[in-house]
């Protein structure tokens, strides 16, 4: 059944959005204020789903994809879009996941810019199935294969093209990962494996190595196991004046020119003061907290997992901050153990949002100031609801566009605890 409608709205995933009959129709790769023929392709009780047949009034922000299996691909979903058109998309999809989701009432900012919409991921995953080396095709565990990754850096994507040649070769390698670095152009090989011993891992090492002249550290992964087949183990990149070791299954921000702009905005809504301590529950590799260390009178990181604050301490000596500690526990039990109410907390939690036990430790002790950065707008407006009702307030919301082409999007929030002038 085909119909004609006009596209009036997006879902959080980008697709347009429009209705005929009460019912609401969500349409793949279809933008706003275009007329469009679409074929229905499935219906529930209240909305269905549609493919684009014929667009009778396309938008002046459409643009033609450059990708070669965009459609496919379940990494970029809106390279059909104009950029500008992008940044409007995420604004309001933040808008609406806290307006709906949260309940509550706000504004948000323009969404800040990123400088590169192409090129500028410095870590790229790539799966293996049945010799095929490329990306998992959308909602689907199949592999697809492409010459070229435009969101990727192009040493990367060579590299990459070379390993195919020869990794195939080698049963039991699941993943390629390949981390670069945009302070020194240094890059990093970390293989997956389900196997603890494979054949020859030895002689693919060599090979990798001599890939590229580029290549400081090859590693491969088994469960919880992390083995250096060569190089240092890490590759160091830059944020601000501050270095980084990144170690394999380290976290760091994807977009590295971006991950600046983003702690700068962090840095400007908490008002720091030097008689504070910053508490950063979510600490990764200590990018953030080593990055507030000038404006606080200490941080203090915390991480579950073992590698990120092993690089983060080292992280600390290479930049010769003095005031930084950084603990191997969870998110909630480093809150629980620094109890003072005049301690501002930066919460960076993964795309899942705050873990509960989190939240309530951070309302029980009732922290003064809190930093949320959020890559997940549903996430965050159900925990900035859930802080509203224990009488946390925020006035400025800044999204950050992270991730050009995709529909992903990073937000920062400041809020406050009310009534501090009374309980004092």
């Amino acid at each position: 059944m085909s119909i004609i409608e006009r596209i009036t709205d997006y879902s959080s995933a980008g697709e347009g959005i429009c209705r005929h009959e009460g019912m609401v129709f969500f349409v793949l790769e279809a933008l706003v204020g275009e007329l469009v023929e679409i074929d229905i392709i499935s219906t529930g009780r209240s909305f269905g789903r549609a493919n684009i047949k014929r667009i009778i009034e396309p938008s002046p922000q459409r643009c033609i994809p450059s990708c070669e299996i965009f459609g496919s691909c379940g990494g970029c979903d809106l390279m059909h879009m104009s950029y500008q058109e992008q940044l409007r998309f995420k604004k309001g999809r933040i808008k609406n996941a806290i307006d709906r989701i949260g309940g509550l009432s706000c504004s948000v900012n323009d969404v800040t810019a990123s400088k590169s919409q192409y090129g500028y991921r410095n870590k790229a995953r790539y799966s293996i199935q049945k010799g095929i080396i490329g990306f998992n095709r959308k909602s689907s565990n199949e592999v697809i294969e492409t010459n070229s990754c435009h969101i990727v850096p192009e040493d990367v994507e060579q590299l990459k093209n070379k390993l195919k040649s020869f990794i195939r070769h080698y049963p039991g390698i699941l993943t390629i990962t390949i981390r670069k670095s945009i302070y020194n152009s240094e890059l990093a090989v970390i293989l997956e494996s389900e196997k603890k011993n494979i054949s020859n891992i030895n002689a693919l090492a060599k090979k990798i190595k001599e890939s590229s002249d580029k290549i400081v550290s090859i590693d491969i992964i088994t469960g919880n196991n992390v083995i250096n087949l060569f190089g240092k183990g890490f590759i160091e990149d830059k944020v601000g004046k501050y270095h980084f070791i990144i170690k394999p299954r380290s976290f760091f921000q994807i977009n590295t020119p971006q991950a600046e702009k983003l702690y700068k905005t962090a840095l400007r809504l908490s008002g720091t003061n030097m008689n504070e301590t910053l508490l950063d529950p979510y600490c990764g590799t200590g990018t953030i907290a080593l990055y507030f260390s000038d404006h606080y009178k200490k941080v203090i990181g915390s991480d579950v997992e073992v590698q990120s604050i092993e690089a983060a301490k080292e992280n600390t000596v290479r930049n010769q901050v003095k005031n930084a500690n950084f603990f191997c526990c969870k998110a909630e039990e480093l809150l629980k153990s620094n109890s003072s109410k005049d301690t501002t907390v930066i919460l960076d939690p993964p795309r899942n949002g705050c873990d509960p036990n989190v939240l309530e430790a951070i309302t029980s002790i009732g922290f003064q100031k809190i930093i949320y950065i959020s890559c997940e707008p549903s996430t965050l407006a159900r925990d900035l609801k859930y802080l509203a009702a224990k009488n946390y307030r925020f006035s400025e919301i800044q999204p950050l566009d992270m991730f050009p082409q995709t529909s992903h999007v990073e937000a920062i929030i400041m809020m406050t605890k009310c009534g501090l002038e009374d309980e004092k």
